[in-house]
């Protein structure tokens, strides 16, 4: 059974990797922008991170296949300093290109 989160905050303070296994993606991977928002590691497939404009190993950690996603998640729990620099990439990444001023800067910059 299903049931409805109202606030999912709560759930990214209890977690240290978010596992994004998606292998097909049509439109915005708001489940990536909102764990980079939320400082935390992604381990993703291609396509699941797919136009974010993120880099395997800096600011995302890429796995298409099960064996290499599996690696990258143990990878991460296993280096919790490299899997904070990957969260603090992402963050930042985030905040230049995806937060309201960057979005109305670049929408502006479109219109003139």
């Amino acid at each position: 059974m299903r049931s409805f989160v109202a606030d999912v905050r709560p759930l990214y303070v209890e977690s240290n990797i978010v596992i994004v296994p998606t292998t097909v993606s049509d439109g915005t991977n708001v489940k990536v922008l909102e764990a980079m928002a939320m400082q935390r590691a992604v381990v993703s497939t291609t396509s699941g991170c797919a136009g974010l404009g993120l880099l395997h190993g800096h600011s995302v950690w890429v796995a298409d296949t099960p064996e290499a996603f599996a690696a990258g998640i143990a990878t991460l729990l296993a280096d919790p300093e490299r899997r904070a620099q990957i969260a603090k990439a992402a963050y930042l990444h985030a905040q230049r290109n995806f937060d309201w001023s960057a979005i109305g800067a670049k929408q502006r910059d479109l219109l003139r």
